[in-house]
């Protein structure tokens, strides 16, 4: 029979462990870097000619939230596919401005 304490440890490494299976991440790459999504932010890092990185991050807001319409499936997806264009734009725009500062 397993001991308290195995069974606390274990039931903690299947809570992290399901906690990074569950984290759904995505990216793009953009001029000398890459950018990095998840369904409540985003980061971008790139890299200068001389070799230092430079990165951002902000939070995403859900409009599905704001905009309650958006609740309906078809509407929820079009959406998303517009935020997320919108975002690849803003991340290629941001790489493209580090790259002509060089």
């Amino acid at each position: 029979m397993k001991s308290a304490t195995t069974t606390r440890k274990l039931r903690f490494l299947h809570t992290v462990f399901a906690m990074e299976r569950d984290l759904i991440v995505g990216g793009q790459a953009v001029m000398e870097g890459v950018m990095m999504r998840t369904p409540s932010a985003y980061a971008i890092a790139c890299r200068r000619s001389d070799g230092s990185i430079v990165t951002t991050a902000e939070s995403l807001p859900k409009w599905s939230d704001q905009y309650k319409w958006l609740d309906t499936p078809v509407l929820r997806g079009g959406a998303t596919l517009i935020q997320s264009m919108a975002l690849g734009v803003k991340a290629l725009n941001f790489s493209a401005r580090i790259y002509e500062e060089d």
